[in-house]
């Protein structure tokens, strides 16, 4: 082909590609002078900003800055607290075999009575949602001298059930619960530790056993190596990336907060700068000398005595105005931290507010969202990764029975709560349906089985072998109580990593 035998489809293409060049230029040079106008209007250059510089925020806060905050912050301690307490409102339920009660659910009934395991469960669950876990040390008889003094070289050594001195619980002298933030070191498993299966884990901790919260100097040296057997290391949440510990509760919600005392005390400031509306006095220099000392040392006397003094009258030779001051409105800037709040722990802002079972429909929806928060947080959290382990560790030292099997289920009871109103409305459900079946409850059945019933929804065991009563009564009383509205709500959640499965007690 020669110059002059030209291709013209190559010529059209070659045409189309300049086009295309050209527009994509047109493009980003009308993107750069937009990015330079909306820059100009801001006043920022187009050079990228630090915005944690820029608003003054934390990029890796500390667990003493997590303390500080959660004893401090009004919103802090709610984020770490109250999921913790509605999530141990109840005694979990220990099913070893659904049909008969073994000696292993009787030995976990009388550890909860008699060493208090729920509550203690409940505190270590809030001590690790300051940081990044929460420690359960067990002091027992096999580190005692016989003087009945711990013997700080014993806690630094494997437990040896073979020395108890007690029978069963009876070895558990005491039962002691720390933040990360009293966890001065930790020794961590190397390859060596691997046939132990602590490669990577905490073999010994370095703990100060003061309190966290304690000021007095002669109480802060009291740090003692305690055996990872010893103890029971309970996450702040579930676990991401790393073996052992959670992500901090407060992380990302940390900024925010810091954020809400800086609007809270902008607010009580302002208030108090806007309330004090201060004094303007004009002194006409024809009616006095205004190059007097004496005069200004007594005009200064009477605007204190108005000021400190509260003085009604203020005594004075000229024009008095009146300086303005305001309030100002701060519910749009709170609102926003707020919702950020509920957006990164997940519950509601009417439970942040101390309303969650308010009479409103959207409040009954809040309270319905955050129990089904609470009811993934149990099947999925506190069940496996705490109940479980400090059950296991009573049995693996052997202070209690095996479970059947090795396994055994944790449940929960019902975090329905009913209002007032649902509570009368259900009684009198309970009413209608014993009239239904009787002429006369009272006369046939007895006024206490009548008052247990429509109080409690009992039966006694005659009344429950009639199969149609028992049956018409429980309708009436699922109808009142609506109780099956957070089952709906959390029906896609499963259970399966407290399903009777072996769980890593680390």
């Amino acid at each position: 082909m020669t110059d002059t035998d030209a291709d013209p489809d190559a010529s059209s293409t070659e045409s189309d590609d300049q086009d295309v060049t050209a527009n994509a230029q047109e493009t980003v040079t009308a993107s750069s002078m937009m990015r330079a106008s909306v820059a100009s209007v801001l006043g920022h250059s187009t050079q990228d900003r630090d915005i944690f510089d820029t608003f003054d925020w934390t990029r890796r806060p500390t667990v003493d800055q997590f303390y500080a905050l959660y004893r401090t912050h009004p919103f802090a301690g709610p984020i770490v607290d109250r999921p913790a307490f509605t999530t141990w409102r109840d005694e979990p339920i220990i099913v070893d075999k659904p049909d008969d009660e073994t000696d292993f659910e009787q030995d976990v009934e009388r550890l909860f009575r008699n060493l208090r395991l729920p509550s203690k469960m409940e505190r270590v669950d809030r001590l690790a949602g300051i940081g990044r876990y929460g420690l359960s040390v067990f002091v027992t008889t096999d580190c005692l001298d016989e003087d009945g003094t711990v013997d700080e070289d014993k806690l630094a050594e494997p437990i040896d059930p073979m020395q108890f001195t007690a029978d069963g619980l009876d070895n558990v002298v005491q039962h002691k619960l720390f933040s990360e933030m009293s966890v001065d070191a930790v020794q961590w498993g190397t390859e060596e530790h691997a046939g132990e299966g602590r490669w990577g884990l905490p073999v010994r901790y370095s703990i100060d056993f003061s309190s966290e919260g304690d000021t007095d100097n002669s109480q802060t040296d009291r740090i003692w190596k305690v055996h990872h057997s010893r103890t029971v290391a309970v996450p702040a949440g579930r676990r991401l990336d790393h073996d052992f510990f959670a992500p901090p509760r407060l992380e990302g919600s940390f900024n925010i907060l810091r954020d809400i005392l800086k609007v809270l005390g902008s607010v009580a400031e302002l208030a108090y700068r806007g309330a004090d509306k201060g004094l303007a006095v004009s002194h006409d220099p024809n009616d006095v000398d205004v190059t007097s000392e004496q005069f200004w040392d007594q005009h200064d006397e009477e605007v204190q005595e108005w000021f400190q003094g509260l003085k009604p009258i203020f005594e004075t030779t000229g024009d008095i105005t009146e300086l303005g001051g305001q309030i100002a409105e701060v519910s749009n800037v709170f609102e926003p931290q707020l919702s950020a709040l509920a957006t990164d722990t997940g519950i509601p802002k009417r439970v942040f507010e101390g309303d969650p079972a308010g009479a409103l429909a959207s409040a009954e929806e809040d309270t319905q969202a955050y129990f089904g928060l609470i009811k993934e947080r149990r099947t999925e959290y506190a069940f496996p990764l705490n109940a479980r382990p400090h059950i296991m560790w009573f049995v693996n030292n052997g202070l209690i029975t095996p479970p059947n099997n090795g396994a055994f289920d944790i449940e929960g009871e019902a975090l329905r709560v009913l209002s007032e109103s649902e509570q009368a409305d259900l009684e009198a459900k309970r009413g209608e349906a014993l009239r239904n079946i009787s002429d006369d409850p009272l006369l046939d059945l007895g006024r206490q089985v009548v008052v247990d019933y429509i109080r409690e929804g009992e039966l006694p065991d005659e009344i429950e072998s009639e199969a149609d009563m028992v049956e018409e009564l429980e309708d009436q009383d699922a109808v009142g109580a609506n109780a099956r509205s957070v089952d709906e709500i959390t029906a896609g959640y499963e259970a399966a990593a407290d399903g009777g499965q072996e769980v890593d007690d680390d």
